[in-house]
């Protein structure tokens, strides 16, 4: 039998790190922006192990490979790391120490061998947060810090000229009435926060921050309408750094241009004395290294990222309209599985579900494309929360159990991300219960009324309350913010148990509200809507805030138990359906009309 080619590929990395002297090397899951979703450039852990996930961390020792990934992927992971010799390492589980902690113990047995204490990354796609928090490991761990290689990209010469090529896909402008305020505005206000800060230079490396200030989208990412590039502000000037120049359009506003490659060079050349101001949770350890000791340095969260997710008004009028057009859409896909392939007339696949949702998706106007790889799982694949179909693993539609869609749009009017787990045959009691639990999570969520001054840890609760009394949970965030015709995960808002630096709730801020039940090797569910931030009533006690749904795609009324139903999430769940008919009715046919009717009548 011949070798593992994965395996092979992980020797060979480790030929090179002994020539370089290193006790271990380092590939993240990320590229020189920090960005969750990557280009087919720095896919470097598929390439090396076969997980194509969109969250690991890889790291090869001496003698030995490990992969963390967070629970979304463990059931994938297990799959696509059988026989490559790299162990899985399950974050957040009992007795799995996190990759810093590993490589710090790792380290201090190498000094008691006598090894000296050098590691190696390609210091541009690992971010200076991490290497700040990896050191203050090692040093707990072994008195000193690690010795760093990180000018050579060792990962990036085994994979050699199979590689591809960095994307340089043409840029656009998006046009004022979609985007509500100019590139003008925008940048200065921006410089304004700089002035507050006692700053002279803020440097962005985030794609989807930069797009949104310069009011520009591009294609360097699948499904990510962003574009390679850097930007840095002066007081009184923007420099964008770009791969491609020639489709950029001419600016009005102080804003010069350079090539993409000149960037690091560039940070050489600041005067002296320059205060700079960095991205605490994008930039890479390359700029920092580069900057550091020449220039002050204050490294703090990007003043982009607030305004970013706070839409203004022309933005949140434009995504209603985005999310009643995606709402047709996915409604008239749910009918053809009910009525055409649950009922035998049509055949189809999971792939060829999610090229009919598309058709549906294409004939509405302005839409650009999908904002991710489409989810859709039948039966036991539904139990893989991330799972993508592939040609290796796509399966037949059948007349049982649950098929769980997972998908979105963008359109020039928005970025849309909706889920649903729908019926496709006779299904148990047990079955019913479940779907009703998650249900009321979702619903309970979405009527969710608080003070202003909550983040999403406050509010997750009210999602996994019904699944907790069946003691009962699921292994992911309950909700991400979305961005405007951008990345379909945007912070600072989000939702989730674990207590973080989440966002304080505000007026405009659009989340997701997703909870989700997985039985391995069974089913999976999960219920999507996504939710407008808005501003209830003010009193004596302060301002208050809810949600306002802009999804409006039907539950399914056949998986509802009834009898788990306290008699205010009857009211709720209703109450959607109700607002579903009418807000898509007057877009849809007759007998589409008399199709959704009855599906959201009073139970």
């Amino acid at each position: 039998m011949s070798e593992n080619i994965y395996a092979v590929r992980t020797n060979q990395l480790r030929s090179r790190m002994q020539q370089e002297d290193l006790r271990a090397y380092l590939i993240p899951m990320n590229d020189f922006h920090g960005s969750e979703y990557i280009g087919e450039y720095f896919k470097t852990i598929a390439w090396f192990s076969g997980f194509t996930g969109s969250a690991a961390t890889l790291l090869v020792t001496e003698s030995e490979s490990f992969l963390w990934t967070d629970g979304r992927y463990f059931l994938q992971a297990e799959e696509q790391l059988e026989g490559t010799g790299i162990r899985l390492m399950k974050m957040g589980e009992a007795d799995v120490p996190t990759g810093t902690a590993y490589i710090a113990g790792y380290l201090q047995e190498c000094k008691q061998a006598g090894k000296t204490l050098r590691i190696g990354f390609d210091g541009r796609i690992v971010s200076a947060a991490y290497v700040e928090t990896l050191q203050q490991e090692i040093e707990k761990s072994c008195g000193q810090k690690a010795q760093i290689e990180d000018g050579k990209d060792l990962a990036g010469e085994i994979w050699g000229a199979e590689r591809p090529a960095l994307s340089k896909e043409p840029i656009w402008e998006l046009s004022l009435s979609y985007a509500g305020a100019g590139r003008d505005i925008k940048l200065k206000a921006a410089q304004i926060r700089m002035q507050e800060q006692g700053v002279d230079y803020l440097i962005l490396t985030s794609l989807d921050e930069i797009a949104w200030i310069m009011n520009l989208r591009g294609n360097d990412i699948a499904y990510n309408p962003v574009f390679l590039s850097y930007l840095v502000l002066s007081g009184t000037r923007a420099t964008l750094y770009v791969r491609n120049r020639e489709s950029l359009p001419v600016f009005e506003e102080a804003v010069d241009v350079r090539a993409y490659e000149d960037f690091y060079q560039d940070l050489k050349s600041f005067p002296a004395g320059s205060r700079i101001w960095l991205d605490a949770d994008t930039v890479n350890y390359k700029i920092v290294s580069l900057l550091e000791g020449k220039y002050k340095i204050m490294t703090a969260k990007s003043p982009i990222a607030l305004e970013k997710a706070v839409k203004n008004h022309t933005e949140i009028e434009n995504e209603r309209l985005a999310h009643i057009r995606d709402g047709v859409a996915v409604t008239r896909f749910i009918r053809w599985l009910k009525t055409e392939v649950r009922t035998g007339k049509e055949e189809a696949t999971e792939l060829s579900a999610a090229e009919k949702l598309e058709g549906y998706r294409k004939q509405m106007p302005h839409y650009l494309g999908q904002s991710f790889a489409p989810i859709i799982a039948y039966g036991s694949h539904g139990a893989i929360v991330h799972y993508e179909p592939t040609e290796g693993t796509d399966i037949p539609l059948g007349n049982e159990s649950f098929l769980l869609a997972d998908t979105g749009g963008h359109y020039l009017e928005g970025t849309t991300d909706i889920t649903r787990t729908i019926v496709m045959g006779p299904v148990t009691k047990l079955q019913k219960q479940h779907y009703t639990a998650v249900l009321m999570g979702n619903l309970r969520l979405m009527d969710a009324k608080f003070r202003y001054g909550l983040s999403g840890a406050h509010l997750d609760y009210l999602a996994r309350e019904p699944l907790y009394r069946m003691g009962l949970d699921f292994k992911h965030g309950t909700g991400h913010g979305v961005g405007y015709l951008l990345n379909v995960h945007e912070g600072p808002n989000a939702i989730r148990s674990r207590v973080a630096e989440e966002g304080v709730f505000k007026q405009g801020m659009i989340t997701s509200d997703e909870p989700g039940l997985y039985i391995e090797g069974a089913y999976g569910i999960r219920l999507e809507n996504l939710i407008l931030c808005v501003h209830a009533e003010k009193t004596e006690y302060g301002q208050f805030m809810q949600f306002e749904p802009l999804t409006f795609v039907p539950f399914d009324p056949e998986a509802v138990d009834l009898e788990m139903l306290t008699g205010r999430d009857k009211e709720l769940f209703e109450g959607y359906q109700k607002q579903v008919y009418e807000t898509l009715a007057p877009y849809l046919t007759e007998e589409e009309k008399q199709w959704l009717l009855r599906e959201t009548r009073n139970l």
